[in-house]
């Protein structure tokens, strides 16, 4: 049972990060223009794979404290990155270019 809710949860966060990525991506796209695909990408990316993150830091900031809250910071910090960087942009940059090529049209 262990197995199966360790893939249920892995497979809602790669969700969730894609979701934020993509909606962001598309919002951005209306709302910020001027702005160049590769910034638009970049910052619905990591939004997208730092927002999720964020509760969890929290949390542990509340009931830990020194060497330990540093050491979970850092690694839900790379985690966090590594999750914009390789589920983040290619989603974000595929919804970007998508919203784009609609736009150009009408």
């Amino acid at each position: 049972m262990t197995d199966l809710s360790t893939l249920v949860a892995v497979l809602f966060m790669v969700a969730m990060i894609a979701a934020i990525s993509a909606a962001l991506a598309i919002i951005l796209s209306f709302l910020m223009p001027l702005w160049s695909l590769r910034r638009r990408v970049i910052v619905a990316a990591l939004c997208g794979g730092f927002l999720p993150i964020v509760l969890p830091v929290a949390l542990i900031a509340l009931e830990s404290v020194g060497e330990e809250l540093a050491i979970v910071t850092v690694t839900l910090s790379l985690s966090a990155l590594m999750g914009a960087t390789v589920i983040g942009l290619p989603v974000a940059l595929f919804a970007s270019r998508r919203t784009d090529r609609r736009r150009a049209r009408d």
